[in-house]
This record gives structure tokens, sequence and C-alpha cells, in this order.
């Protein structure tokens, strides 16, 4: 019996949050949408090498996809994500206090 890997998710905003920073400053308009999408697609290049170097046989795809961003925002959503690894790294609660900690 052959024993196969598999990833049923890789966090997409790549290791050091390129995605994550490449999005704000779209929304923010620091940047276009070229520039974001060359972002995810390093990100998910990146990610896809990783597992493949680590020996993963199975690896699923759409990682870094911006659809359901883009879905918020056409929806009008004014947010910021909140996300496990934000809130360990020490992301202040406090909206005032995230410019400091993101830039």
């Amino acid at each position: 019996m052959t024993i196969q890997t598999q990833t049923l998710g890789y966090p997409r905003i790549g290791k050091k949050r390129e995605l994550k920073k490449a999005l704000e400053a779209y929304w923010k308009g620091e940047s276009n949408a070229e520039t974001l999408l060359k972002a995810a697609r390093e990100v998910e290049t990146n990610n896809w090498k990783a597992q493949l170097n680590a020996g993963i046989d199975r690896i699923g795809v759409g990682n870094a996809t911006l659809d359901e961003a883009a879905d918020l925002e056409t929806a009008g959503a004014k947010m910021i994500q909140m996300d496990e690894p934000a809130l360990r790294e020490g992301l202040p609660l406090k909206p005032e206090r995230w410019n400091s900690y993101l830039s």
C-alpha cells in the first residue's frame, strides 16, 4: 500500500504576508490591479513550490484566489480581514492602532 500526502489548505497570504499587503495597497489606491495580480501569482507559485519541495503528492489549487475579496468589495464591505496569524503576531484589535502594526 502506498500512502500519499495532500494539503487541504495552505496559507494564501504568503510567507511574509505579501498578498495581504498587496491587497491592502490596492484597496487604499496605492497600487493597481496589475500589481495586485502579480503579487497573487507570485505567492501562489511560491506556495506550490514549497509544497512540491516538501514532497506533498497532491497540492490544492486556488490558494491565492482573490474572488472572495473582490466579491466583498463589490458588495460594499468595508473591512480588514482579521486572521488568526495576525492576532498571534500581535495585531491590535483597535483600528486606530493598525497602521503602526501594518507598516
